[in-house]
């Protein structure tokens, strides 16, 4: 539509694809993960504003939220010519993301109040436990729970 292809479900086969070349290659297995990651979540839907800003570094690490917005980017160009003039959204959009990582310290799970042995005293096991933090996470996220 608008003037631009789609291929729904095309970051799995591009992962399989990007895998099999990475191991043919012999890339280390810090950088096939790093890879991965990005194809794997190239198509997340992030937005020009504080909430999304701030889900995004809360569940992917500031490093790598950054580094999604630019692949994002370039992933939207591309789409087809069109998309060329979407530039200044993505640099408004990492300009925010850098401003929030300067005035307010990245959030993750670390910084909980709360870890896993806290959860599992609770009554909670095995992936319960990380279901739970990650929920207080991003609850804290959502500015419904203070860290505290």
């Amino acid at each position: 539509k608008d003037g631009a292809g789609h291929f729904y479900g095309h970051a799995d086969a591009s992962c399989k694809i990007a895998e099999k070349i990475l191991e043919r290659l012999r890339f280390s297995n810090k950088i096939k993960d790093e890879v991965l990651f990005l194809i794997e979540n190239h198509g997340i839907v992030i937005n020009d504003d504080i909430r999304s800003i701030r889900r995004g570094v809360a569940r992917y690490g500031a490093e790598r939220f950054i580094k999604l917005i630019k692949v994002h980017y370039y992933d939207t160009c591309g789409k087809s010519p069109a998309y060329f003039g979407e530039k200044a959204l993505f640099d408004s959009i990492e300009k925010h993301t850098r401003e929030f990582l300067q005035n307010e310290p990245p959030m993750s799970l670390k910084q909980l109040k709360v870890n896993g042995s806290d959860i599992s005293q609770l009554g909670f096991t095995g992936k319960e436990i990380g279901k739970a933090l990650n929920f207080l996470l991003e609850q804290v996220v959502k500015r419904k729970l203070r860290k505290r």
